[in-house]
């Protein structure tokens, strides 16, 4: 885990100068990714008073998902958090 955290942390960090540039798409969502991993893999003695790191995993994967749809052209509405509560759901469920 914490190799996969360093490598997270790594490609957020390298891919974040695509957020807000302009660059495709494809590689903004390249940051979200990286970062919504970098959320889930934080150690918890780094995770900061007050943060929700599921809940900002959530976000970053659906930025991606939206510069997804942006690329691709997508129109169809796929909502990403009703998918979301479904993937926790069925987690907790067992």
């Amino acid at each position: 885990m914490t190799d996969a955290f360093k490598s997270a942390r790594s490609i957020a960090g390298d891919t974040s100068t695509a957020c807000g540039q302009d660059t495709g798409w494809t590689a903004q969502a390249e940051h979200f990714v990286a970062a919504a991993c970098l959320a889930a893999l934080t150690p918890e003695d780094q995770i900061g008073k007050g943060t929700n790191p599921a809940w900002k995993a959530a976000m970053q994967a659906r930025m991606a998902k939206s510069c997804e749809m942006i690329e691709t052209a997508d129109g169809a509405v796929d909502n990403e958090a009703q998918r979301q509560y479904a993937i926790a759901s069925a987690f907790c469920e067992g």
